[in-house]
């Protein structure tokens, strides 16, 4: 499950206990016109899923005002209790300030820097699966890159199978395959 600043105060010992296990969150991005940011929520929320018990992993937002190599940078000098074997994920979509989708050779750029920092790792990428369908992500693919991917309504991702989900007082939750 991904959670960032809408998900201030999260109870994680409760999705522990009801089977959740691993929580990726919004590190920050840079999509904003004002420059890169970290998460004013990204250090609790990996705290408190520690504390937990649940794995973590690390997300940051593309967007049109920095290079992908000095995304990367930010990304790894803004990271909160790193540990090898975190989720590392970068969601690729246009927000915000943005105007521009990163394509492939900027994706793949990203990864192989956060690569050259942090060592071996297994970098995730979030996208629609209508730009995935778009575009060739051939050097994205030989990073060595995951999908986790987004389907559109709810109903298709259930009957397609490609995620799961669990109830969580009252609501249901869907679980990315990274948490799986």
């Amino acid at each position: 499950m991904d959670v960032s600043n809408y998900q201030v105060g999260f109870d994680y010992a409760r999705v522990a206990n009801e089977g959740l296990d691993c929580v990726v969150a919004k590190a920050g991005g840079r999509q904003l016109s004002e420059g890169p940011y970290t998460s004013d929520s990204y250090a609790g929320h990996i705290d408190g899923a520690r504390a937990a018990g649940l794995r973590v992993g690390h997300y940051f937002l593309t967007g049109d005002f920095l290079s992908p190599r000095d995304a990367a940078d930010y990304f790894v000098d803004n990271l909160h209790d790193y540990r090898g074997g975190d989720v590392l994920a970068l969601d690729v979509e246009v927000l915000d300030d943005s105007t521009r989708l990163w394509n492939d050779a900027d994706v793949s750029t990203w990864f192989n820097r956060v690569r050259e920092r942090v060592g071996a790792y297994v970098p995730w990428f979030y996208i629609s699966t209508r730009a995935l369908r778009s575009a060739d992500w051939s050097r994205t693919i030989a990073s060595g890159a995951r999908l986790w991917a987004r389907l559109q309504p709810l109903h298709q991702r259930r009957r397609l199978g490609l995620t799961s989900s669990c109830t969580v007082g009252g609501e249901t939750l869907m679980v990315s395959p990274m948490c799986s």
